[in-house]
Order: C-alpha cells, then structure tokens, then sequence
C-alpha cells in the first residue's frame, strides 16, 4: 500500500495540477473553467487578505492544462509542463531565432489532438505547417492570452493556436475556452493594447482525417494583412453547415421541453 501511494504522488506531482497558493488571487476563474470539476474555492491559508484560494481534488484532476491558462498570475502548476518554465522557454527559443534570422510564425500544438505528449512528433508538424516554429502545449486552452500578448509584443509576426477539432474532445467544454479569452469574451481576456499593433493571432481546428486542409488555412493566413481574425475551422464548409443544422434540430427538440441537460459526472 505504501509503494501504491508513493506512485500515486509521483503522478499526481508529475501529471496533475496543483495551486501555487502565494500567486492565486482567488478569481474563481480555474473553478469555473475546469471542465472536471476538479477545483474548488476554500479557506484561505497563506493568510493574504483575499477571500478565498483555489484547491485541486486530485480525484477528478486528469492534468488537462485548461486551468492554467486561466490563471493570468500563472498560479496553477503542472509538474511536466510548468506554465512559467515553459513559457519562458518558448520564449527563449523565440529570442535565438529572432536574432539569427528574423521573428518567427509561431505555432502552438494541442498535443491532445493526438494522444499527448508522449506522441507528439515535431516533425510530422513540421511537414504540416512549414513556415512555422513549432511548439506543444498539453491543449489549447493552457495558452494564457497574456502568453500571446508577450510574443506578439516580442515582434513574432503571428500566432497560430491548433485546437482539437473533435467534438469530444479531451479537454471537454474548456477546449473552447482559448477562442473566447482570445476574443475578449471570457476571463482572462485578450489586451489588444499590451500586444502592440503588428502581430496577429489565429485559432485553427485540426481534424487528423483532412490533415492537408490545416497546411492550406495556416499559408493563406500567413499571406493575409487581415488584423487577428477569429478562429476559422479547417472544417469542410459542408460539414460545419451539417453541424449547424443538427445543432438547430436538436434545438427545436429539446428546447420545448424542461429537461435539463449536463454533464453524468
């Protein structure tokens, strides 16, 4: 039993978050992003004078990502992919390459897209977005928007968000939560202001089966002056209009009704 627990905290420090309790400025904002319902809001310990603290039961916790790119003082850690180390590495890497050949287009990779980071192959994505620096993150929404001010104010020309197309998606409900920060919609959100006036940013979905339509949308956007657009699916447009008219039926259906539709968990 002392062995079975010892490997519990090994992956527990490793592979789920945890709460960096001197940076959580009790926002609330991870508990409501979560998409396991895996944070909570308790007393405070540290004795800072605010409410409460963010707290991860490690019982529901899978180590997703989404919280810490909700967390704009970076206070959520997780053990193999520490928001601050792992920003201020791209960023790193970003600086060599801006001053040996110019500033890069930049791409962040979900790595839930296929199977993690254990799978994840620089190079096949390479081959998919020449033109682009490649960096993984464990899903989309662990982007901080403040991360994407920081390297467009850098002079990065542009940066590419590749989001899981799947409808269920490892990441759940937060594998939404990147577009609508980024949209200025959602907590924390996007400041313009702070990213300077060149750069630009892009959330693109990636769906394995048509892998040649991502190559297509991220060159054009590359050639394109458009200022920051919104996310433009890598979708057929027939299957997003299919999706519409599912969404619409499934709409009328359930909407004269009272039932109350959530999550089994």
């Amino acid at each position: 039993l002392s062995s079975s627990s010892a490997a519990s905290d090994v992956y527990k420090r490793q592979f789920q978050a945890t709460i960096d309790q001197p940076r959580c400025h009790a926002c609330t904002q991870c508990m409501q992003d979560c998409p396991f319902d895996a944070i909570t809001m308790v007393s405070r310990t540290d004795g800072k004078r605010f409410p409460s603290q963010a707290s991860v039961d490690p019982a529901r916790c899978v180590g997703c990502g989404v919280c810490a790119g909700s967390c704009d003082s970076e206070g959520i850690v997780i053990g193999l992919f520490d928001t601050q180390l792992e920003e201020r590495k791209i960023k790193s890497i970003i600086a060599t390459t801006t001053s040996r050949t110019g500033s890069p287009w930049v791409a962040l990779i979900a790595t839930d897209i296929e199977g993690g980071m254990s799978w994840f192959s620089a190079n096949r994505w390479q081959s998919r977005l020449p033109g682009y620096q490649i960096h993984p993150v464990p899903t989309a929404s662990w982007v901080r928007p403040g991360f994407v001010e920081e390297l467009l104010k850098s002079g990065v020309p542009g940066v590419l968000i590749v989001r899981d197309a799947r409808a269920e998606s490892a990441a759940r409900d937060g594998n939404q939560w990147v577009l609508d920060r980024l949209n200025e919609t959602r907590t924390p959100v996007f400041r313009p202001q702070r990213a300077g006036t060149r750069g630009k940013w892009k959330v693109v979905d990636f769906d394995p089966s048509q892998s040649h339509n991502l190559t297509e949308v991220a060159k054009d956007w590359q050639e394109s002056d458009s200022p920051r657009p919104a996310s433009s699916p890598s979708l057929p447009r027939a299957l997003a209009a299919g999706t519409i008219l599912t969404l619409a039926l499934g709409a009328a259906a359930i909407g004269p009704s009272h039932l109350k539709v959530a999550n089994p968990a």
